[in-house]
């Protein structure tokens, strides 16, 4: 037997009791939500077959399903009775099933992924904008990822998840805690702010981690080019000066390791161009970044 797409919680923050007890080969639970935190009960009796276990977390792995999760459903009004979620992260898990094509009032069900639960609700983020100034840049460029969003449900959103990519690397996940209105625009900054180097475009895809029911306003564009920073410049000194000084390149020392250095003997220094640049370019197109030596 498989049991798919049901909500299993808790309001009782005292006992909780939870007993699957079956014979031989127990069923799969798998596309559940099961919301139960351990610390909010002074006593757990969690049964799976014959075996205990000491936390829910335990309980719901060995029921075998992967596709399992344990998130606060935010149900709209449990006083009134009013047990419509509104999680964003619990939105869409469920699986589809032939029996099963509208929910607990009378709703068609999304045909590819229903909604965990009797009843199916409906989220759209959209991503409005992304507010980044960048444009053509020279490497080690570094500026926030900011994004406007819109709430386009019919209900106020909480712990709205977000992420960036640049260039399909790894994303960068973050939530936006503050609650968004039924119908309002909020701007949010990522905290993780990244560098762009190279010579090369950056595709920063600002998205929705995660899938609500409108997928064609998830996710937006923003590009920055680089251009790669003048580096490469070799400081050596005057040939007529004393060879013993501090000197950068194949005829001197390194900066952490120098060349001795004598003191009261003048001595002057090239800093020649990087090859990508012309020396008439400086404080044009290049400009040398300080420099530190010591003897």
């Amino acid at each position: 037997m498989i049991v798919n797409n049901n909500l299993y919680t808790n309001l009782d923050n005292n006992y909780l009791y939870v007993y699957a007890y079956f014979a031989a080969s127990g069923p799969t639970f798998d596309y559940n939500n099961f919301h139960i935190d351990d610390a909010t009960f002074n006593t757990m009796y969690l049964y799976w077959g014959t075996n205990q276990y000491s936390s829910f977390k335990d309980w719901m792995n060995a029921t075998g399903g992967k596709n399992n999760i344990s998130v606060n459903p935010d149900f709209a009004d449990v006083n009134n009775n009013n047990l419509t979620p509104l999680a964003f992260d619990m939105a869409n898990k469920g699986t589809p099933l032939a029996a099963w094509t509208t929910d607990y009032r009378g709703i068609t069900r999304n045909v590819s992924t229903p909604d965990i639960g009797c009843y199916e609700y409906y989220i759209d983020v959209s991503i409005e904008s992304v507010d980044m100034v960048g444009g053509s840049e020279c490497g080690g460029y570094k500026e926030a990822v900011v994004a406007t969003i819109k709430n386009n449900s019919d209900f106020e959103l909480k712990k709205i998840p977000l992420k960036y990519t640049i260039n399909g690397g790894k994303s960068v996940q973050e939530t936006f805690n503050t609650p968004v209105a039924k119908g309002q625009t909020r701007q949010f900054i990522f905290s993780k702010i990244p560098e762009f180097n190279g010579n090369t475009v950056h595709n920063i895809v600002v998205a929705m981690d995660g899938n609500d029911d409108n997928l064609n306003n998830s996710s937006l564009t923003y590009q920055i080019t680089t251009i790669e920073s003048p580096f490469g410049a070799m400081l050596s000194a005057d040939p007529n000066s004393f060879a013993g000084y501090y000197q950068l390149g194949a005829q001197g020392g390194i900066k952490t390791n120098p060349d001795v250095t004598v003191p009261g003997i003048e001595i002057v220094y090239d800093i020649k161009n990087p090859t990508r640049f012309p020396n008439a370019d400086y404080s044009t197109s290049w400009e040398l970044t300080p420099m530190y030596m010591t003897s």
